[in-house]
């Protein structure tokens, strides 16, 4: 009976060994012949999906919208921040949808932030220094300070927060920045039921991605040994 038992025991673990190494194979043979398309203006990220995946490889969002037409990807993969490769109303048209989000967002975390503002005032006038350790440094045996400390610590970093998101809306719309073109062509790729990812090196918490991340459900914000994970993401759009 034991014995009887044992071998069972084996078959069954044997037959999981292979099922698992069939449907590991078909998920290669899946990946290797997936018509990738990649958006991607980083010259070194850009050839590293090139020569990690086999993908075609396009660096604006015009290029994207060209390449679209000319075959329909299986997979795309896409950097957040690119140029959109349109000139006058197309781009600006890109740039106040871009800060639209980003105006959305700000709305929605801003709040009446009295301290913060006051702090950043004091600053503005430079009576001690013009940053905040310095002005805490100042005032470091006042009891008001000591008792508030980091209050006004997370109050004034908080509203800190907040201009950087300003500052990056108005950077978009002066051209100085790149809008989120990646943003847009995730929209585009949804439309089509295109499976799609956004590769970032921009993190999601961070101030360049955290207004945008919420239009996204795929991303990966992370480089490995400096380069951006391709096959990660593909393997994860596939799995998914």
């Amino acid at each position: 009976m034991a014995l009887v038992i044992e071998f069972k025991s084996k078959f069954v673990a044997q037959k999981t060994s292979l099922y698992f190494f069939i449907k590991l194979k078909e998920r290669r043979i899946k990946i290797m012949t997936q018509k990738i398309l990649v958006v991607e203006d980083n010259v070194a990220f850009g050839n590293d999906a090139k020569e990690t995946l086999g993908a075609r490889l396009v660096t604006t969002y015009a290029e994207f919208e060209k390449e679209l037409e000319k075959e329909r990807p299986d997979v795309i993969l896409s950097d957040l921040y690119f140029p959109t490769g349109h000139a006058g109303q197309k781009d600006e048209k890109m740039r106040e949808a871009s800060i639209v989000m980003i105006d959305s967002y700000v709305k929605r975390i801003d709040r009446p932030n009295v301290l913060g503002k006051a702090v950043e005032k004091v600053l503005e006038l430079g009576v001690f220094g013009g940053s905040i350790d310095e002005y805490l440094s100042a005032l470091k045996d006042d009891p008001v300070v000591k008792k508030y400390r980091q209050q006004i610590i997370s109050s004034y970093q908080e509203l800190e927060k907040l201009r950087k998101y300003q500052s990056l809306a108005v950077a978009i719309k002066d051209g100085r920045h790149d809008p989120p073109s990646g943003i847009f062509v995730y929209r585009k790729a949804d439309e089509l039921s295109i499976p799609c990812m956004i590769v970032t090196s921009a993190y999601h918490h961070g101030i360049e991605f955290q207004p945008f991340v919420e239009h996204v459900r795929h991303y990966i914000d992370t480089l490995v040994d400096g380069k951006k994970p391709w096959r990660t993401a593909l393997e994860s759009l596939i799995r998914s």
